[in-house]
């Protein structure tokens, strides 16, 4: 983190824990300070990888102050994040990467990009719409952007590490952290979201899945279903509230 960003350190917890306490508030900066947070986080995850240490999971604890996870070899990893309604946020993805992601972009969010802005070691595409709100029209649409994403990153070799929320401001999203290996076999992906308090929604996923899902649920659960969004979706309404459920 640099000297000129630690306040105070110390060993607590009878030795057992090392604590720094950091100038100024980087769990909720805006714009660069934002991506810098990140880029240090993805800094620590280096050395830590260089020593043997490798991040396996983050787990939030306490929703009041929320750890960041142990931030993992020189660039081989990077991270996305989800900034406000509109934004996505591409940290210490290479330039080449960065252009392959740009049409990914274009191809799979109709809307289109509403314009780009570099920052520190990353880069930042503001999109027309509002994907990040993942309801009303914009709903499905947005996981397939996402589905396309992963999936380009995927067959570059950047595989997700963990998803983490590193800020505390009331909208922002989690931040998708990345790990570079071997480019694997093309492969493909699809998505399940839960929707509002009753719904789930399989998106882009083959139709020899959606049997086994029915199966699953059981049809005693199953109040409608149908494909929506011009069949690149198949939708569940459940009986109950499954997902605000409790004991």
């Amino acid at each position: 983190f640099g000297q000129e960003t630690i306040q105070r350190e110390e060993w607590r917890d009878g030795g057992t824990a090392y604590q720094f306490k950091l100038r100024g508030n980087p769990w909720i900066s805006n714009g660069e300070d934002a991506a810098t947070t990140r880029l240090k986080l993805l800094s620590l995850l280096d050395y830590f990888n260089n020593f043997g240490w490798k991040l396996h999971a983050s787990i939030v604890i306490s929703q009041d102050h929320p750890e960041p996870p142990p931030a993992y070899s020189l660039h081989q990893h990077a991270c996305i994040s989800l900034n406000s309604s509109d934004c996505l946020r591409f940290i210490r993805f290479p330039r080449s990467v960065i252009d392959v992601l740009r049409q990914t972009i274009i191809e799979s969010w109709l809307r289109g990009i509403q314009r780009e802005e570099d920052y520190e070691d990353a880069h930042e595409f503001k999109l027309y719409g509002n994907p990040w709100w993942g309801q009303g029209d914009d709903a499905v649409p947005s996981r397939i952007l996402m589905i396309h994403i992963l999936s380009a990153l995927y067959n570059k070799g950047w595989y997700l590490l963990t998803s983490t929320h590193i800020s505390k401001k009331p909208y922002d999203k989690d931040s998708l952290i990345f790990q570079l290996g071997i480019p694997p076999s093309p492969t493909s992906f699809f998505s399940v979201s839960f929707n509002d308090y009753d719904k789930l929604n399989l998106i882009c996923a083959p139709s020899e899945l959606i049997p086994a899902v029915q199966q699953t649920l059981g049809q005693e659960t199953i109040l409608r279903e149908e494909w929506c969004d011009s069949g690149t979706a198949y939708h569940f309404k459940l009986r109950g509230n499954p997902w605000i459920s409790s004991g």
